[in-house]
């Protein structure tokens, strides 16, 4: 008798549980992408090639969900608003449509390029995130470039770039405008640095 209870009450219990499972609704994944509404001036052209190489990122950046920090020291990653890509091939599908806009060279390429009049480039990503806490609510976006001759293997420029953005309110579209506008000023600030070596 005492058994038949203990059996009654588990079932009870179970029943409860896939209850309550089949009442809650996990909230749907959505996916961001950065877009800007117009390039800066364009740069005088300096022609040839640019070769985009795939970007690499920290450890931290190696998924698709967006990440926040709420403190220096703690950062947290969002399971259902996500990143089309990782940032890492985002950050360079960007750049090469950035600078494919921009007129400044000739064309640009993902693959290995086979004129030899051309400069690659390769970033790492090391900051990727919406900040929340201390001085206002921003974005930061951080990328070390390298920029090298392709044919001589020189190395024409080494340069980390780190812009930030203020968010204009909590809605997770003014994040990613934010976002947005962090990239756009990052890819200015190569540009003007590429255009300067010539």
């Amino acid at each position: 008798m005492e058994e038949r209870i203990l059996n009654s009450k588990v079932l009870i219990f179970a029943a409860g549980v896939l209850l309550l499972l089949a009442c809650g609704k996990t909230p749907e994944t959505q996916y961001f992408t950065l877009e800007w509404q117009q390039l800066a001036a364009e740069q005088p052209p300096i022609g040839g090639v640019l070769h985009i190489q795939n970007f690499d990122a920290a450890p931290m950046l190696k998924n698709d969900k967006m990440t926040y920090k709420t403190s220096l020291y703690q950062i947290k990653y969002d399971n259902f608003r996500r990143w089309v890509m990782t940032p890492s091939t985002l950050l360079t599908h960007k750049a090469a449509e950035y600078f494919m806009q921009s007129g400044l060279f000739e064309s640009v390429v993902l693959d290995v390029p086979r004129n030899s009049d051309s400069l690659s480039l390769f970033g790492r990503v090391n900051h990727f995130e919406e900040i929340d806490y201390g001085e206002g609510h921003h974005v930061r976006i951080s990328i070390s470039f390298e920029l090298t001759d392709f044919d001589k293997r020189e190395p024409l420029l080494n340069a980390t770039i780190d812009k930030q953005a203020p968010v204009a309110a909590g809605a997770v579209e003014d994040i990613v405008a934010a976002m947005s506008q962090a990239t756009k000023l990052v890819f200015d600030d190569l540009a003007s640095k590429i255009a300067e070596l010539e």
